[in-house]
């Protein structure tokens, strides 16, 4: 386990190795109140594969949004009726 701490930016890191134990989040807390504290766990899947899967995921929504957003060009409220 190691930990950052950051008096400064009022920010704990707690970066854990796969087998070892979190750490009790609410203790920390009741401790350091006005800190943010994060716990960071190492994974033992292959990161450059999950990393391309969130890429393609990220470009994905991305297409969708400029084709939503392309749908709705020239459509204006104000000369809708009803």
């Amino acid at each position: 386990m190691q930990m950052d701490f950051n008096p400064e930016k009022r920010y704990i890191d707690i970066w854990l190795a796969g087998d070892e134990e979190k750490p009790n989040v609410k203790d920390l807390k009741l401790i350091f109140p006005d800190y943010q504290i994060c716990v960071f766990h190492s994974g033992t899947g292959d990161l450059a594969a999950l990393t391309a899967e969130l890429l393609r995921i990220n470009a994905a929504r991305m297409a969708d949004d400029e084709e939503s957003d392309q749908s709705l060009d020239g459509f204006n409220m104000g000369t809708m009726s009803m």
